[in-house]
């Protein structure tokens, strides 16, 4: 993509491609406790998908932590107790003065401890969407049309605005979204279903408050 080739490369592992993502129909009717609404399906490719509980683009949930070797040197990482946070930037900052980031979290697979694996993914570039053709931009309300069982679980300050920041959750899918104030998503965050996205999170932000 034109805005985060770098870091498109690095999420997809194998690279990605300058397609813009195209709509197709028909039009998928999705239903909230609150709204009814039709909203397009989105033909996402693959390199730029997020699919919930599984993956982003390329990088999947359970994938070995050895082919994080492909994205290079980390531009920074947290370890302690067999678990790991790394995360690669895009060297432009966006209008907002954001950069582009992969966030990654690796821990040993099971009990027998003889193999890391990637149990979290973080990213906060707009290019990557649900097939719904939500992330990073989308208002809330549209977010939840897609996942009406997104529920408050924390909330941050953000280290560039001071804005408070909200992370929605949906747990049996395994998918969060952070929130700004304004209901706009600056990040999303693909984790194992039935398992909460703050179970590790506080590495993310020290200031992270769960409610």
């Amino acid at each position: 993509m034109k805005r985060y080739i770098a870091l498109c490369i690095a999420v997809s592992i194998v690279g990605c491609t300058d397609k813009k993502p195209a709509v197709i129909t028909p039009e998928k009717e999705i239903v909230s406790d609150t709204v009814k609404t039709v909203i397009p399906e989105n033909k996402i490719e693959p390199t730029l998908l997020i699919i919930p509980g599984e993956s982003i683009g390329l990088t999947s949930l359970g994938q070995s932590a050895e082919t994080l070797a492909k994205l290079g040197r980390a531009d920074l990482s947290d370890a302690a107790m067999g678990k790991a946070w790394m995360s690669w930037y895009s060297k432009k900052a966006d209008a907002d003065g954001f950069k582009s980031e992969l966030m990654i979290k690796t821990s040993y697979k099971d009990s027998s401890m003889n193999e890391k694996v990637i149990k979290e993914i973080r990213i906060n570039s707009a290019d990557f969407k649900t097939r719904g053709g939500n992330g990073k931009d989308q208002d809330l309300a549209r977010i939840k049309l897609e996942f009406p069982d997104l529920k408050v679980v924390a909330k941050y300050k953000n280290t560039i605005t001071k804005a408070v920041v909200q992370v929605y959750d949906d747990t049996n899918n395994g998918i969060g979204f952070e929130i700004q104030q304004d209901g706009k998503c600056i990040a999303v965050i693909v984790h194992p279903k039935q398992q909460s996205t703050i179970s590790e999170y506080l590495v993310l932000h020290d200031e992270l408050v769960r409610l």
